[in-house]
């Protein structure tokens, strides 16, 4: 985890070494509790970015002004514009999907080498549902923990179903290792 890691000029998260950004999901809400020598916690909407490495989510700042204290000019400066969660890191994910509620995933990462303490985090859906997320985030957490597949194998026929048409995802086009804008048409191999 890391906390404010660096933005381009357009509050975009800038891209690491051989990182490929997948997916976008704004209306999020980011909640983190981070245990170390000093514990912080915080509770921010934003924008997810989902890349090859890391979910990197950025903070809207006109998402999280509350009017009431705005108007009596108490409002406190937020002291995170960003934070990381490297998908090598993460561990006891749980998705959860409740009665009442938004589609939330849940769990916590490992520090990084140069840091302190472990973050529980919570990243709620806010505005529609997880059908393209889910398949990707957990794909992604797969092949950071186990490697990559030996072999290209294709689209799965799951994923392919989970990139629904209502879903406010966008997904980066980003050639022969990305991942399509809409429903990828399979063909077969040569025989």
């Amino acid at each position: 985890m890391a906390l404010n890691p660096p933005l381009n000029w357009g509050r975009t998260p800038l891209p690491v070494r051989e990182e490929l950004f997948l997916l976008q999901r704004k209306g999020v809400r980011f909640e983190a509790e981070l245990s170390g020598s000093i514990r912080r916690k915080w509770d921010v909407h934003g924008t997810l970015y989902v890349s090859t490495l890391r979910l990197c989510f950025v903070v809207e700042h006109e998402a999280n002004t509350n009017w009431l204290s705005g108007l009596f000019g108490q409002q406190q400066p937020l002291d995170i514009e960003s934070y990381d969660l490297p998908l090598a890191l993460i561990r006891r994910e749980k998705f959860n999907q409740p009665i009442f509620g938004c589609n939330n995933i849940d769990g916590e990462c490992a520090p990084l080498p140069s840091t302190d303490g472990d973050t529980k985090f919570k990243i709620s859906f806010h505005e529609g549902g997880v059908g393209t997320f889910l398949p990707i985030f957990y794909d992604l957490l797969n092949r950071n923990r186990h490697g990559p597949p030996s072999q290209p194998t294709g689209f799965d026929p799951a994923f392919e179903e989970a990139i629904q048409t209502g879903d406010p995802s966008l997904l980066f086009p980003t050639g022969q290792r990305g991942l399509p804008l809409n429903k990828p048409t399979l063909t077969p191999p040569p025989v």
